[in-house]
């Protein structure tokens, strides 16, 4: 198995992993209307959190995680309530105010932990070959947990009332609120949801890469690009369309005289986004138009 192909698989089920970020930014696109880019600063925080309380210091494990996910879940109910007043303007006055929320955290993060760049522990050591790719299991775990939350999302919002209530206020809001469906309640929970996706995808994700202001984000951008093939809307589409771009990045970066371009690595993700945007320019503009 040569360099590329064995990239590709480590890359595959790495892509998986991000496919939350993916999941999250679906969840709360087609329910208010946000393209919500926060979710990469708030599993930022996740993960420092975790490096401080645990790796850094002496508290449990289960317990700084623990912490952590209740703080990103927090910070999604902040960001619902800061943004709320903005549930009718424009999808693109939405994207400059997530925007905005994002450089906020990213700033509070720098504040409370610095610019220096640290390294989170493997939570669960071991792991298994596929072939001659070393896969962790914390990989494993991680990629088993964002297929069984794309599932129970599917469920969600078939099933539960809450989740057929935010299909409901994303078709037509006024008629929801006739309706007597709670609106702020239905966005709040779709916000803190998102952002619990986002927190664990920033624990399970941090120990394969860097820790600092914007790693995050960059994996927050890959997952963007499957978000947009699957219009946004499709999640079981999202998580395999995720698993391809992080097959496809990882192999393109392994490359050799492609893996010397500085910088390269780090503007993938925005590349595809950007060959995304490109091809299905109409379907992206139906999609945007949603909102």
């Amino acid at each position: 198995m040569d360099i590329a192909l064995q990239s590709a698989v480590y890359g595959a089920l790495l892509g998986v992993g991000q496919g939350l970020f993916a999941v999250a930014l679906i969840v709360t696109f087609r329910s208010t209307g946000f393209l919500n880019l926060s979710i990469g600063a708030v599993a930022t925080v996740s993960a420092y959190v975790v490096w401080g309380l645990w790796a850094k210091g002496s508290v449990p494990l289960g317990v700084a995680m623990m912490v952590a996910l209740v703080l990103a879940t927090l910070l999604g109910l902040v960001t619902e309530r800061v943004l709320r007043p903005l549930r009718t303007p424009t999808v693109v006055v939405k994207l400059v105010a997530s925007l905005g929320v994002m450089l906020v955290v990213q700033f509070l993060v720098t504040a409370v932990w610095g610019t220096e760049e640290s390294f989170l522990p493997l939570f669960i050591s071991g792991g298994m070959d596929f072939g001659r790719v070393p896969l962790s299991w914390q990989q494993i775990i991680l990629a088993i947990v964002t297929v069984a939350a794309a599932v129970g999302l599917q469920i969600w919002v078939k099933r539960t009332t809450t989740g057929i209530a935010s299909l409901a206020v994303a078709e037509d809001a006024t008629s929801a609120r006739a309706l007597g469906i709670p609106l702020g309640r239905v966005a709040a929970a779709v916000w803190a949801l998102s952002a619990l996706l986002a927190g664990i995808a920033g624990l399970g994700l941090s120990s394969f890469g860097i820790l600092n202001n914007t790693e995050m984000t960059l994996s927050m951008v890959a997952a963007l690009a499957a978000a947009l093939i699957a219009g946004f809307d499709n999640i079981p589409l999202a998580v395999v369309a995720a698993a391809g771009v992080g097959a496809s990045t990882a192999a393109v970066s392994s490359i050799a005289p492609v893996s010397h371009i500085a910088g390269l690595k780090e503007s993938l993700g925005f590349m595809v986004v950007l060959a995304v945007i490109v091809v299905r320019p109409k379907s992206l503009g139906q999609t945007l138009g949603r909102a």
